[in-house]
């Protein structure tokens, strides 16, 4: 296949969500050892673990309004030396409450990314290629989990949790080096439709009922995923008695499922729709399997499973919480006009991080409370669950066919299952 210009694109994204992502995960590792230096519960532990993610959601739909408006580029960079800066400043922090702002600090810079780099991808891909490039630019965030659980904890066990976070942060340097030599402004040309039918706002397309359906969907997979990626190295320490160092090698099973999860989802989405049916489908199998798996899980940790099964299972988990994404990213991207795709690009990622909001300390005052970590991953299974008759009443309910389109797009001038204007 010829190199194109878009693969650049999917590469330095790809790039940079890895170095986010290792920052983002070093803490969990880290957490062993910030309990016992700052005498912190389970539930406190967890608490700390939650401050990222309060910056992180909220931050999301203001930053994809900003870069509707003022361009992607500018958002993009500037996320990324926010990271950059903040991975340096955690390497110097000495008290807890000093700890608990700078990963708020954190999560204002990392929020930033998504709501404007997957427009970025939209607007550079082929459509017939879309769930493919939705998926493999997506797969930096699992490499990035991995590398952060495996190389931070090494790093970790032998040199301390600071020495950590000053590494990562030299690593981020380089990706907004390419960030800013690689990735363009992408065009902001107005939707082209119907002289009949204007191009709708984003008011318009927040009055939609099958828009909320799909983003509230998100929740109990991201709910699911910051269950094993907070917790996991303690889990696994604690069950099998693994070295931080091994327990994070096993944990990071979550990030190496993210490749073959969003590029299986994401071609089985881009076939489904060329032969004219809907992509929720396999968001539907996505959540099947995140029930099924995270409630496997919990009796294996229950059970008190060897390593190699828990982490077996972990992989099977992450491959349906990342699978999820790639037809749900591609979806948006063809139901949604371009113009104000970044901020439901947000506000779509603030919905489904409530889950982040409540997993890890939830699941560790669980811990707290039972003296086990399985009740947790039960909760995970049954939300999980809960969510399917939602993501299935998408329309065309309880049907194949391909979803609604809302107002006209410049790549899609008919409108999918009718006219579908707010009514």
């Amino acid at each position: 296949m010829k190199w194109k210009p878009y693969h650049t694109v999917w590469l330095v994204m790809g790039f940079a969500w890895i170095t986010n992502y290792m920052v983002r995960m070093a803490l969990s590792p880290a957490l062993v050892q910030i309990q016992g230096e700052f005498k912190l519960s389970f539930g406190q532990a967890g608490f700390l673990a939650t401050a990222f993610f309060y910056a992180y959601t909220a931050i999301q739909w203001p930053a994809g309004m900003l870069g509707d408006r003022i361009g992607r580029r500018a958002i993009i960079l500037s996320s990324s030396i926010g990271w950059t800066v903040c991975a340096l400043l955690t390497a110097l922090t000495t008290s807890i409450a000093g700890l608990f702002v700078v990963r708020l600090a954190t999560g204002l810079a990392e929020g930033a990314l998504f709501s404007n780099d997957r427009p970025v991808i939209a607007a550079v891909t082929p459509k017939d290629r879309m769930g493919l490039g939705q998926g493999l630019s997506f797969a930096g965030l699992g490499a990035g989990l991995a590398l952060g659980l495996i190389v931070g904890g090494i790093l970790t066990d032998n040199l301390g949790w600071r020495v950590t976070f000053a590494l990562f942060g030299i690593l981020s340097m380089v990706a907004v080096l390419a960030v800013w030599r690689f990735i363009p402004e992408p065009p902001r040309a107005a939707d082209q439709g119907s002289v009949a039918v204007p191009t709708p706002g984003l008011l318009d397309v927040l009055a939609r009922k099958d828009i909320w359906l799909l983003m509230v969907t998100g929740i109990p997979v991201i709910y699911a995923q910051w269950v094993v990626g907070t917790w996991a190295p303690t889990i696994l320490m604690e069950v099998t008695g693994q070295s931080l160092g091994a327990a994070s090698v096993y944990s990071a099973a979550l990030g190496i499922a993210a490749l073959p999860g969003l590029l299986t989802m994401g071609t089985l989405s881009d076939r489904l729709a060329k032969v004219g049916h809907g992509r929720k489908i396999m968001g539907v199998l996505g959540l099947v399997g995140v029930a099924l798996t995270m409630g496997a899980l919990g009796l294996g940790v229950a059970a008190r499973l060897p390593a190699l099964i828990l982490g077996s299972g972990i992989f099977l988990a992450g491959l349906f919480i990342w699978g999820f994404w790639s037809p749900m990213f591609a979806l948006y991207s063809e139901v949604v006009p371009r113009r104000v795709l970044g901020s439901v690009y947000g506000l779509v990622n603030a919905i489904a991080f409530i889950g982040s909001l409540l997993a890890p300390w939830l699941t560790g005052a669980i811990r707290d409370s039972t003296g086990s970590f399985a009740g947790g991953f039960y909760l995970s299974a049954g939300l999980a669950l809960c969510a399917l008759p939602i993501l299935l009443s998408v329309p065309p309910a309880f049907r194949l066919g391909p979803e609604v389109t809302i107002g006209f797009r410049s790549q899609s001038p008919v409108l999918s299952q009718g006219d579908s204007r707010p009514k």
